[in-house]
């Protein structure tokens, strides 16, 4: 949830984010480097979270990214009626897409060496991605405890989650150090539920499903259709506003999803 880190465009700390109290007794910003209390100092200077960086070195991050003609829709729909009911969010506020804050984490964690990317053969015979060659050679150390390497970087689209479930989830396993299970691809119908209290409203096809599946259709449409269905269910200003706030996110979801993993 990169939304919780990184502060929203239209916040007064969204080019000055200030740490967390509960992650700083200092009030001053992570722009200061005078204050050297409980991890603010010269290390947080250019941090644009709420958390000092020695607490985002302590873990290991993956990066779930979908489509945002697929996700701005299915936010929208989380916040109207009748569905609003359960969720509580009352009103729709684009900014809330959250991609733009994404991408702010992912760059930082990659600038400081907490994740980093290899380029894979394609990618070398085409001069790597966005210059992620030299983001390779930091440490996430923390703590006292030695120098670590960077973790590599995990992004998974949405997209081949869905059509390669088994292949994804392996890989996943790999990349961050899990034994791979059968079982992490079937559960119980409702199992687990109160996990998502917090939630309520907003993963109710998760909840009620018993597992992951290959899909054996997929949608294939295009912007006029969509733009249709949306019309359809909430009306042509809705559309409208969906629609822009798909495009507006699209250029950080691409920047994304070339670091996505390859099945």
């Amino acid at each position: 949830m990169a939304s919780y880190l990184v502060p929203p465009s239209d916040h007064a700390t969204y080019q000055n984010a200030k740490l967390a109290p509960s992650a700083s007794t200092s009030e001053v910003s992570n722009g200061s480097s005078n204050g050297h209390s409980n991890g603010v100092h010269k290390e947080n200077l250019n941090n644009p979270t709420v958390l000092p960086l020695s607490t985002l070195k302590r873990f290991q991050f993956a990066f779930l990214i979908r489509h945002p003609r697929r996700a701005v829709p299915s936010y929208y729909r989380c916040c109207v009626p009748p569905l609003n009911e359960m969720t509580g969010f009352k009103y729709f506020m684009p900014n809330e897409a959250g991609y733009r804050e994404l991408r702010v984490l992912f760059d930082y964690l990659r600038d400081e060496s907490v994740i980093k990317h290899t380029p894979t053969a394609k990618e070398h015979a085409t001069n790597g991605v966005n210059g992620s060659n030299g983001h390779s050679n930091g440490t996430n150390g923390s703590n006292g405890h030695g120098e670590a390497k960077p973790y590599e970087v995990c992004v998974i689209d949405a997209d081949d989650l869905l059509d390669h479930p088994k292949e994804v989830i392996q890989t996943f396993c790999e990349m961050v150090g899990l034994e791979f299970d059968e079982g992490m691809l079937e559960w119980s119908a409702n199992k687990g539920c109160e996990s998502f209290d917090k939630w309520k409203g907003f993963h109710e096809d998760a909840i009620g499903s018993s597992g992951l599946r290959p899909r054996t259709v997929k949608k294939v449409r295009d912007a006029a259709d969509e733009r249709r269905e949306w019309v359809q269910k909430y009306g042509e200003e809705a559309a409208a506003m969906i629609e822009k706030t798909a495009e507006e996110n699209m250029a950080d979801y691409e920047y994304l999803r070339q670091f996505k993993i390859n099945i």
